[in-house]
């Protein structure tokens, strides 16, 4: 059963679906549900993962001359570029991890308008203090 806050729950009357690990570090944290005619809705079992494919995060994070990060936003996509970059599961929890990575790569012009919205009028406002007199 898919439910409204984007988490899955098992049903022996339910839909049917799909399901894949999320993982990190080698251990399994959560498990994503999609169904094969909807790739971009994508239902976790925890509500752990913020995305599949962390550890092509953590090397972005860790290359001194990191190399772009491909953001994908359906499984297909993901699929197709044979693993490369991370799917993103739960679009509110990546803003803050996709927030440190140097370079992000959009893998759809869809995705590019998402990563764009994860930070438009979120960044605090700065502004210079003029010193007292």
């Amino acid at each position: 059963e898919f439910l409204a806050d984007g988490l899955w729950a098992p049903r022996d009357d339910g839909m049917p679906a799909l399901i894949m690990p999320a993982m990190d570090d080698g251990d399994v944290v959560d498990l994503i549900a999609w169904q094969p005619d909807r790739p971009e809705q994508l239902y976790r079992r925890d509500g752990l993962a913020w995305c599949i494919g962390s550890d092509a995060y953590e090397s972005a994070l860790c290359q001194k001359r990191a190399s772009p990060l491909a953001v994908h936003g359906n499984v297909y996509s993901w699929l197709k570029a044979s693993g490369a970059g991370v799917l993103i599961v739960h679009w509110p929890h990546a803003a803050m991890h996709l927030a440190v990575v140097q370079t992000l790569t959009a893998a759809t012009p869809e995705i590019q308008r998402r990563l764009k919205f994860l930070w438009t009028d979120r960044l605090p406002r700065f502004a210079m203090q003029r010193a007292a007199a």
